[in-house]
């Protein structure tokens, strides 16, 4: 087969682009069932949508450029949506909380296959030997600079505080109806 073959069935490569993209998020496994908790929802959705999107490296930095339109990840956004309604979110709120969601993962996703490679450990080696050199002028970063393959708990660590703060926004708003 031809690669401009696919043209007879995909109109322009933004389309196959998409195409691509939303058979990934077919791969987010969704849940039997809802929780108890939203928030164990959302954060189920973030680390299932963390692995499908690593299974596939170029799909973190792809996300970031497009719209999500495809039935998937609009079946993916709906769960999203739902728990966030569950959780008492103003409806004001939800929209830019549901893309906060998606955009800590697509972004963190994103960050971890640019960097994974062989020469990580050697890259993640001249920046810190960079920061010592400049302590003056990065000494926080340099205190807190995270190591090689460390990805999993860094994202465990910022899905963590995320969900904190959606916590906090949800006992606000319901705490302003009462």
């Amino acid at each position: 087969m031809h690669a401009t073959t696919l043209y007879w069935h995909v109109a322009a490569r933004d389309d196959l682009l998409d195409l691509a993209l939303d058979e990934v998020f077919s791969e987010v496994a969704a849940p039997d069932h809802t929780g108890h908790d939203w928030i164990d929802d959302i954060s189920g959705f973030m680390h299932r949508l963390r692995f499908a999107l690593l299974r596939h490296p170029w799909s973190g930095a792809l996300a970031s450029t497009r719209p999500l339109l495809g039935p998937h990840a609009l079946a993916q956004s709906e769960l999203v949506y739902s728990a966030l309604t569950r959780g008492g979110l103003a409806a004001d709120v939800i929209p830019a909380a549901a893309a906060a969601t998606s955009n800590l993962v697509i972004g963190s996703v994103a960050a971890e296959a640019a960097w994974r490679h062989d020469e990580e450990p050697a890259a993640r080696r001249a920046v810190h030997e960079h920061l010592q050199h400049h302590a003056d002028l990065y000494p926080s970063l340099l205190t807190h600079i995270p190591s090689a393959g460390d990805w999993e708990t860094n994202f465990t660590h910022a899905t963590g505080i995320f969900l904190a703060g959606l916590r906090r926004t949800s006992d606000q708003a319901t705490s302003t109806h009462e």
